[in-house]
């Protein structure tokens, strides 16, 4: 088999997923895939291996891509969606003051006999936030509504250094009587917006941010011979797919 170069397969086939056709398509970036064992080990009387064996064989992918569309929505799949065999675990999309925003889907499907997670068989969770397509950082995100704010930077006189937003779920698999893969399931979807700003902005007075939001970290730096800074993590809990979001 002669060494390829230049065209990374897309087990995902992520634009027919999501169908999308036009300019706001996806563009494969790089795959890595990750294929994982159990291993089961008894000792003999001397305390070496007697015997061995495998389980519950498994396949993570990691993907990247990104679209160069400059404005409108960005298209993203729901966590927790199966496609070809795959668990879509999480994503996170990563704005750069420089760059197109890069996006990284996880996955994992089974690879044992007992087969792997079948098409609409799990919960899935789709981001609450709407993500614009284009280049360069936004400063104001808004929420499905298209009325309330999510993260709205207010004064023109602080810069945004980062942005990213994850999201993500509970994943529980099950193993059988033989330790491969027999069932799985999702539960406590997770959004996490990240965001780092050259300047130090005051909430609400400089930034907004809904309510809805809870803030476990943050961290300011300022130093003698570099700009200050300050970084947040925001973090908000949804409901899975068909049911009511909380306010």
């Amino acid at each position: 088999m002669a060494i390829q170069f230049f065209d990374p397969n897309d087990p995902l086939d992520i634009n027919t997923m999501l169908e999308l056709t036009d300019d706001k398509v996806w563009e494969m970036q790089t795959t890595s895939a990750t294929n994982t064992k159990g291993r089961a080990s008894g000792l003999d009387r001397k305390g070496d291996e007697a015997a061995f064996r495998e389980h519950n064989p498994r396949s993570a992918l990691n993907i990247t891509y990104k679209c160069y569309a400059t404005s409108g929505l960005l298209t993203l799949p729901s966590v927790g969606e199966i496609v070809n065999g795959y668990h879509i675990d999480s994503w996170t999309l990563v704005y750069s003051p420089t760059d197109f925003p890069v996006l990284t889907i996880t996955t994992h499907k089974h690879t044992a006999s007992t087969g792997s997670h079948a098409d609409g068989s799990c919960r899935t969770y789709t981001a609450t936030v709407k993500l614009p397509a284009q280049y360069c950082i936004p400063i104001q995100l808004m929420f499905e509504d298209g009325k309330t704010k999510a993260f709205d930077l207010k004064n023109p006189g602080i810069g945004m250094r980062s942005l990213s937003f994850e999201l993500t779920c509970t994943h529980v698999d099950e193993t059988g009587g033989c330790g491969d893969w027999l069932a799985g399931e999702n539960h406590d979807g997770v959004e996490t917006l990240t965001a780092e700003f050259t300047g130090v902005p005051q909430i609400p007075a400089d930034l907004a941010i809904d309510a809805s939001w809870s803030n476990p970290s943050e961290s300011v730096s300022e130093g003698n011979t570099q700009v200050n800074t300050r970084s947040l993590t925001l973090v908000k809990h949804i409901k899975h797919d068909g049911t009511p979001q909380e306010p």
